[in-house]
């Protein structure tokens, strides 16, 4: 049981971390070293009391941002955390995305007005993609952006 309550200590010590993402990635390996203790049939009111301590005591306070479904087991919550973990690394990356069509928009036609960048950076990773597709071709910023802002027709 010496691990087990190294990893409930480890756990108690996220709460010292500053970035959400870091907290939620050491959760995350802290839970599978406990899904791995815990195994054992006899332990499972075990595994629902720690999943129980981490839905209303740990993760409000540390990672506040995530929705917390209602969970039983710890799997769940690995699971949950991981899903979590994906969405942030997808959402980085069509900010990476939008962060660099900006970029060769301002090296082609000059500084953006603040209301187009703020039209980028909710734009999808398919519209940004969409988009640069008209960049080389296109005399005007308008030329790029305006297609991407019609409305999609809906044929019956």
């Amino acid at each position: 049981m010496k691990n087990f309550v190294a990893a409930i200590i480890r756990l108690e010590n996220t709460r010292t971390r500053d970035n959400e993402k870091e907290v939620a990635l050491a959760i995350k390996e802290i839970l599978v070293l406990l899904m791995d203790l815990l195994k054992d049939c006899e332990l499972a009111p075990l595994r629902r009391d720690i999943v129980t301590w981490l839905l209303r005591v740990l993760l409000p306070k540390n990672v506040p941002n995530i929705p917390i479904p209602y969970i039983v087991e710890l799997q769940e919550m690995n699971t949950m955390l991981y899903e979590t973990i994906q969405n942030w690394y997808k959402d980085a990356e069509v900010r990476g995305e939008a962060k660099m069509f900006v970029n060769l928009l301002e090296t082609k036609f000059g500084v953006l007005p603040a209301s187009m960048r703020t039209t980028i950076d909710n734009f999808d990773s398919e519209t940004l993609l969409k988009c640069s597709q008209q960049l080389f071709t296109a005399k005007t910023v308008q030329e790029v952006i305006e297609p991407s802002l019609s409305p999609k027709v809906i044929s019956t």
